[in-house]
């Protein structure tokens, strides 16, 4: 989980997104995705996700990690 929530605060760093708020909306983006599958028991989980969607995410951080996925994948 480290990577996850370390790597895509970024996407979200002028609000006051929670680590997995951030990777949640990143994971809309990385690449474009019309539809994230989750699941958990926790309502407080799943309201956590919810409220991800009212943050912004900063495009320019969003080609940085495209940038960076394409290079890895070309090692």
């Amino acid at each position: 989980m480290r990577g996850l929530t370390e790597g895509p605060r970024p996407t979200c760093s002028r609000q006051q997104a929670t680590p997995v708020q951030a990777a949640f909306r990143a994971a809309y983006r990385l690449p474009p995705v019309n539809a994230v599958a989750v699941g958990t028991d926790n309502p407080d989980h799943l309201r956590e996700l919810t409220n991800a969607q009212s943050f912004a995410v900063d495009e320019e951080a969003v080609r940085h990690y495209r940038s960076l996925l394409r290079n890895r994948r070309q090692e």
